[in-house]
């Protein structure tokens, strides 16, 4: 593999974990990825601008489906929760980051971080979406 990274680069890693324990002074995290247990004192989560939850907010927007559609398209690494109704009429809640789009049958594709595989999201039965702190609903 070819060197691609030099000295002075600037670089983002990006990692996504389950919280898998919370007490007063530690989060206990499970990285979806290769399922490596961390904790982390609660006070750098607490105070860090950096963390993106997939399950909190502390406001609700009322948006067309193409402006939720358009949240999630340009979300970029962000982690985000998902919720819409698939092919068996059942709810379905994903929490992912967003990969790109299917051309012909209007679904986004998306990387379902509980389970790390690739699933498909049916755009026109999107209800809500939870993404910086924000939940946009339609």
């Amino acid at each position: 593999m070819e060197n691609t990274v030099f000295k002075n680069d600037i670089i983002g890693i990006t990692q996504y974990y389950r919280v898998i324990d919370r007490n007063s002074k530690t989060i206990k995290l499970e990285n979806t990825r290769d399922k490596t247990i961390s904790s982390v004192s609660t006070e750098d989560i607490d105070i860090s601008h950096n963390v993106a939850s997939v399950s909190n907010f502390h406001e609700v927007i009322k948006v067309s489906k193409s402006g939720l559609l358009d949240l999630m398209t340009n979300a970029g690494p962000l982690p985000f929760s998902v919720e819409f109704t698939k092919q068996d009429g059942t709810k379905r809640t994903l929490r992912g980051t967003f990969l790109g789009l299917e051309p012909h049958f209007g679904r986004s594709i998306v990387n379902d971080l509980d389970i790390g595989e690739t699933r498909q999201v049916d755009n026109r039965t999107i209800e809500s979406l939870i993404i910086n702190k924000i939940k946009y609903e339609v």
